[in-house]
């Protein structure tokens, strides 16, 4: 293994939501810089936004590799990777199939459900490592429980991955500055993401996202680029102020909020990543979980809280916008909390497992 690493990568994935997709491919891109012969797979729901353009082998299978039982195993089986990076997916069947063929397994949990089912002893049993998605802060470090069971099943490594995401060059900057025409322009940048409300069931946040943006630019003259994802179809006003964009690859994504003023966003892993970026941030919470992340930060003040509705985002961003007071000392706080990319760190611990193989 030390010579040419087999990781194999099993996002948890659908038709909405790519944030365990894009930190397993940011990870995945880290592994390969660090080992060029490396062989990295992932498997992929096939109905998910981005099954066709994943720029590594890829098995596609029909539903979220949770829900896939006896597929997933089969993958695993006919050609067994050395190790298997488990995001949020996969049940016990599946991690006691992998432990069984000899698979060293790497958990990453983001949410406080699949944190409690990889801290249960018999899964603890078959983990050679957990990894934390997010800061103790938003996540909480070990608690009491949590360490008893460590000692009771041993051999278990905890890392904390605090956020992932691909780094950010100035040229690159640059350059797609330039492609959306925003190259001297501060800009207020709106991110809905792919997850909250299914198609069919009420205004998406895209399509309230971008109605804001369109009041915000007329009230305040601001910028607004709108990262509305591929499914939104709606047209908007014209404004030579706002910018729609349907999507763009994750170094894009990192590259947009590296430049922004301010961003406004949902809950999920593109929080962290602005908070990272030592970014002012309005947070709508678009999925349960969600709302938890949002609370620990609004409690520690360091974001603004908002709701998915014209009028309550539209008066939070222009408050924060007039407010250069406010802006500054959120952005003091955001400051000093020093988040980092963790992407380095899950290389480090992905060569411990290499260099002690199975």
């Amino acid at each position: 293994m030390p010579g040419r690493p087999d990781l194999l990568f099993i996002p948890v994935s659908g038709p909405v939501g790519a944030g365990e997709y894009v930190r397993c491919l940011t990870i995945a891109q880290a592994s390969k810089q660090r080992w060029p012969a490396a062989r990295i797979r992932f498997v992929i729901n096939r109905n998910a936004p981005y099954a066709e353009s994943v720029p590594f082998e890829t098995h596609r299978i029909d539903c979220s590799p949770t829900l896939a039982g006896a597929a997933l195993n089969e993958i695993l089986s006919s050609d067994p990777p050395n190790l298997a990076i488990f995001d949020n997916a996969g049940r016990y069947s599946h991690l006691r199939h992998a432990h069984k063929l000899g698979i060293r397994i790497v958990y990453i949990s983001s949410r406080p459900k699949q944190r409690w089912r990889a801290f249960r002893p018999r899964a603890l049993r078959l983990l050679d490592q957990h990894w934390i998605g997010f800061p103790k802060f938003i996540d909480g470090g070990l608690g009491p429980w949590e360490r008893v069971k460590l000692q009771l099943v041993g051999n278990v490594e905890i890392v904390f991955l605090q956020t992932v995401f691909p780094e950010s060059l100035t040229p690159g900057r640059e350059g797609l500055r330039q492609r959306l025409e925003i190259s001297d322009e501060n800009y207020v940048l709106f991110v809905p993401g792919g997850g909250g409300k299914k198609p069919g069931s009420g205004p998406q946040a895209p399509q309230i996202f971008t109605e804001v943006a369109d009041r915000v630019s007329a009230s305040t003259g601001v910028t607004c680029l709108v990262v509305s994802g591929p499914n939104y179809r709606e047209t908007h006003p014209d404004n030579p102020r706002i910018k729609i964009v349907p999507t763009v690859s994750s170094t894009e994504m990192i590259d947009l909020i590296h430049d922004a003023h301010l961003l406004v966003i949902n809950g999920g892993t593109t929080l962290v990543h602005g908070l990272a970026h030592e970014k002012v941030c309005i947070t709508v919470p678009l999925a349960h979980d969600q709302r938890r992340r949002i609370k620990r930060c609004k409690r520690r003040e360091l974001v603004v809280a908002a709701q998915l509705n014209t009028d309550d985002l539209c008066r939070s961003i222009i408050s924060i916008l007039d407010d250069s007071d406010r802006y500054l000392a959120i952005q003091r706080r955001v400051n000093a909390l020093e988040v980092t990319n963790g992407a380095s760190r899950a290389v480090e611990a992905l060569e411990r497992l290499v260099r002690d193989p199975r």
